[in-house]
């Protein structure tokens, strides 16, 4: 499980802590840093997409998640906060969970 923070980000608002990703994939290839995913761990989400009806709708990532963040989530800024690194993202910067 994910290292919980005593905070609540807003709306589509996930916060991550950054982890080393494979170095060479299954079959001995190794990746430069051009063809590295980035993953990261969920340690906060926001309070989701504030709806029509005034309601929010639920973030499709969870506290502990293992994420691949998107190519575009570039020059990320690592906040310390409460003793960890994490960085702020918006959802849609995320491409995908990690099945554990």
């Amino acid at each position: 499980m994910a290292n919980q923070l005593n905070l609540k980000p807003l709306h589509d608002t996930v916060v991550v802590k950054l982890v080393a990703g494979e170095e060479k994939t299954a079959s001995g290839l190794i990746l430069t840093a051009k063809s590295q995913l980035q993953y990261a761990q969920v340690l906060a989400v926001g309070t989701g997409y504030p709806a029509e009806n005034g309601t929010n709708l639920p973030l499709n990532v969870q506290v502990g998640d293992t994420v691949i963040l998107h190519p575009s989530a570039t020059n990320l800024v690592e906040y310390e906060i409460e003793g960890q690194k994490v960085v702020f993202i918006s959802e849609r910067q995320i491409m995908a969970v990690v099945n554990q």
